[in-house]
């Protein structure tokens, strides 16, 4: 998610954005939550990361 709107264009977006959010996907908990996951995004300026698990029945 970014703050503002990227600008249009054919290229591949070199904006970092400010939150990104994980989804879980069954059998791939420890890749998303691992160093892959939060920890990378992190690394290179992501101000927040949110995981989700759709498979909790919160509210």
């Amino acid at each position: 998610m970014f703050c503002a709107e990227p600008p249009d264009s054919d290229e591949a977006i070199e904006l970092i954005p400010a939150v990104v959010v994980e989804i879980l996907s069954p059998g791939y908990e420890d890749k998303d939550l691992g160093p892959d996951g939060a920890p990378f995004y992190l690394t290179y300026g992501v101000r927040d990361v949110v995981v989700f698990d759709p498979r909790q029945k919160e509210e």
